[in-house]
């Protein structure tokens, strides 16, 4: 049926004088139904990449997430349709031209161009995991790594000195947001004042994952900064009773061990005598 309707439409356009609404209108559909499933096609290759994305990253975050040996505390990841960046661009232009090619095969091209729309959609999932970015935070470390076959990068928190978020407006197309794109990162700051910056996501849609990975790097400063200041404090406590500790003479031991004496009587109530020195001593009254 539809290699007949291409077949007379072909020949319509070569009859002479034939517009685009003669060429539509040659088979049973209109223009309008006709054009209606551009949208509706590029729409569904959009959505089965984003949930056949979605599960293969959930299905990977699982079973080999970035932490080893401890559990992630916070997570974020790039955003593909919302990151203006090259690498996420290529994607989705992959995706789009998937639906495309699915809109023709479902129109006016053979059926296999439409095989072949959808097996692009696949392909954008493999490249999409292949460039998959993301960052994870957890008890004693951090966590990203860009490419899900390449290195997983691991900083002890320890060694962190200070953790910002940067956001910054970049020029680049999206679908969410056209050329209005802003993109937020968290930046961390070694002790050795060096730099490390984690994966870029969209900032509308996730700055508040970005924030709570970088929230939690400032609560375990904090607490690592306490236990150093409680640790630093009970070295000095053990240390000082030596170090404050002078050599008497046994003159001053003695007068030490007197003044410690008076005290306790003072502190029990017992007046300490006192020798009276040059007073005279007056007699009683004769008379009485």
């Amino acid at each position: 049926m539809k290699s007949r309707f291409l077949l007379r439409s072909l020949a319509g356009l070569a009859a002479a004088s034939a517009s685009p609404l003669s060429f539509a209108a040659a088979g049973s559909g209109s223009v309008g139904g006709v054009l209606l499933k551009l949208p509706l096609l590029i729409g569904a290759a959009i959505g089965a990449h984003l949930l056949i994305s979605l599960a293969a990253k959930w299905l990977v975050g699982v079973t080999s997430p970035l932490a080893t040996g401890e559990e992630e505390a916070v997570r974020y990841q790039r955003s593909v349709y919302g990151t203006a960046e090259r690498e996420t661009l290529e994607i989705v232009i992959l995706v789009l031209v998937s639906g495309l090619l699915m809109w023709l095969g479902a129109t006016f091209a053979p059926s296999w161009v439409g095989a072949v729309g959808a097996g692009l959609v696949v392909a954008a999932v493999v490249l999409d995991m292949m460039r998959w970015e993301r960052a994870a935070a957890s008890a004693n470390f951090v966590w990203f790594q860009r490419g899900l076959k390449r290195k997983v990068h691991q900083i002890a928190i320890e060694n962190i000195r200070d953790v910002a978020v940067h956001e910054e407006e970049v020029e680049g197309f999206t679908v969410l947001h056209g050329k209005n794109n802003r993109i937020c990162r968290v930046h961390l700051k070694m002790q050795d004042k060096h730099i490390v910056a984690l994966p870029r996501t969209d900032a509308p849609r996730g700055l508040d994952g970005v924030e709570a990975l970088a929230n939690h790097v400032r609560a375990r400063l904090l607490l690592l900064g306490e236990r150093k200041s409680i640790e630093r404090a009970e070295r000095d406590s053990d240390l000082a009773p030596l170090a404050a500790e002078p050599t008497l003479t046994p003159e001053e031991r003695a007068m030490r061990h007197e003044l410690k004496r008076l005290r306790r009587k003072a502190r029990d109530g017992q007046a300490p005598e006192v020798e009276r020195r040059g007073t005279p001593q007056t007699e009683p009254d004769a008379d009485h």
